[in-house]
C-alpha cells in the first residue's frame, strides 16, 4: 500500500493537505498528462494532515469505547474495571 501527501484545493477556496491511499490518485502535470508517482518528490512519514481557510473540516480522532452489561450479577461479587478511568452507571 502507498501514500501520498498532498494538497487539495477545496470548492470554497481553501486548501486541505493530507495522506491518501495511492490507488485512489490519479495524478496530472501542469500540461494534463500523467504524472507517475515515483517522480514526485517524497515527504517524511511524519507530517500531520491540516486543513486551512475551509469550511470542510477531517474526520474526528476515533476514540476506542468498550460498552459491557453484567445481568445476574451476585449482589456480594466485586466487579473490577480497572481499564477504564470513567464508569458510567
Amino acid at each position: 500500500m502507498v501514500a501520498r501527501y498532498l494538497c487539495a484545493h477545496t470548492p470554497d477556496g481553501g486548501e486541505i493537505e493530507a495522506w491518501v491511499l495511492a490507488q485512489f490518485l490519479v495524478v496530472r502535470d501542469d500540461k494534463g498528462d500523467l504524472q507517475a508517482l515515483r517522480d514526485l518528490p517524497t515527504t517524511p512519514g511524519n507530517i500531520p494532515g491540516e486543513a486551512r481557510s475551509t469550511e470542510l473540516t477531517p474526520p474526528p480522532i476515533r476514540e476506542d469505547i468498550v460498552t459491557a452489561r453484567v445481568f445476574n450479577l451476585n449482589p456480594d461479587a466485586r466487579l473490577k474495571c480497572s481499564s477504564y478511568t470513567h464508569y458510567r452507571w
